[in-house]
């Protein structure tokens, strides 16, 4: 299970999931006003090792399973007191911990200091939920189309190879579209096709296997980014620039640039955008798109009015705004 998830998430970014969390971790223990065990027990401490691993386990939860971030390190760390005793029951020194035991500490110790953890703004510092977050994608796909779209890559599989603009300003209007239309996330992924035709297309023009699944062929970027532009990094790069030229207004830009992630999905690298709606609809080129249906280009609104008052009434309905 372990060699799975090494091989879904990559070997680097579980490491660095494993670190940032220690490291988060270790911040809350330092501002303790006692040492660990004085402090987390009432009584003698028992299983003190195990206690520092539902802490952990908690924390990855919080922080990145949640996309949460810590509101205040010392508040939070008043929070622990006697936590142990309260919250890990299961911690038994006559008695092996089972699964359920540790699910139902977890769950008892995030009631206790989830009070100060917040919605991180933009993407989580790693990427392992963004793994997850994609199968999600492509399962919910199915039933909310309209706010998902999905494009293979940002160069022509046959012809001409040279990178397409046109293609990233049709997926920077999907997106001020989708945030016009759907008042959740939005996603548009790069790295996936949604047609094994052109999965083998790309299999044959760089020689990589694709990987399936559900309806969707996982290619990743990668091959495109190592050919046309050197690595990744100039890949990104690469995009940045373009969206920076892009005819929408700063604040936008700022928000599309801030929310796009690269990750590893077993060795494929995957691009993915999110949007989510502001109080305020999205100009393109100054004027306002929705997205009526998947697969189906940016149309501009038939009534400023209407559309302006459904804007209105599905943003006060969106629970988390």
């Amino acid at each position: 299970m372990v060699d799975e998830a090494i091989v879904k998430y990559g070997k680097d970014n579980f490491y660095k999931q494993l670190v940032f969390v220690y490291e988060e971790l270790s911040k809350v223990i330092e501002k303790l006003p006692a040492k660990y065990h004085s402090y987390l027990y009432k009584n003698k401490p028992v299983k003190v090792a195990d206690s520092y691993q539902v802490l952990f386990v908690t924390f990855f939860e919080l922080l990145l399973n949640k996309n949460q971030t810590i509101i205040n390190y010392d508040s939070l760390a008043k929070l622990m007191k006697n936590i142990a005793s309260d919250a890990m029951g299961g911690l038994n020194p006559n008695t092996k911990w089972k699964e359920k035991d540790r699910s139902k500490m977890i769950k008892a110790v995030s009631g206790i200091i989830s009070s100060q953890f917040q919605a991180r703004e933009g993407m989580n510092p790693t990427s392992q939920t963004w793994v997850d977050n994609l199968e999600n994608i492509l399962t919910q796909s199915k039933t909310e189309s309209v706010c998902y779209d999905f494009k293979i890559g940002l160069h022509p599989l046959l012809g001409d190879k040279t990178f397409n603009k046109k293609l990233v300003s049709k997926i920077t209007k999907t997106l001020t579209a989708m945030a016009n239309s759907h008042a959740g996330e939005n996603f548009v992924i790069l790295g996936v096709a949604d047609s094994q035709q052109d999965a083998n297309k790309h299999k044959e023009k760089f020689q990589e296997e694709f990987r399936i699944h559900g309806d969707f062929c996982i290619t990743g970027i990668g091959a495109e980014a190592k050919t046309y532009h050197k690595d990744i990094d100039a890949y990104q790069q690469k995009l940045q620039q373009v969206i920076d030229e892009e005819p929408i207004d700063e604040s936008t830009k700022r928000l599309i640039l801030r929310n796009i992630v690269f990750f590893k999905y077993y060795e494929k690298d995957i691009v993915i955008f999110k949007i989510i709606r502001d109080k305020t609809p999205i100009k393109y080129d100054g004027k306002i798109y929705i997205r009526k249906l998947a697969n189906t280009d940016p149309s501009p609104i038939d009534d400023e009015f209407t559309f302006y008052q459904e804007f209105i009434e599905q943003t006060n309905r969106y629970p988390y705004n």
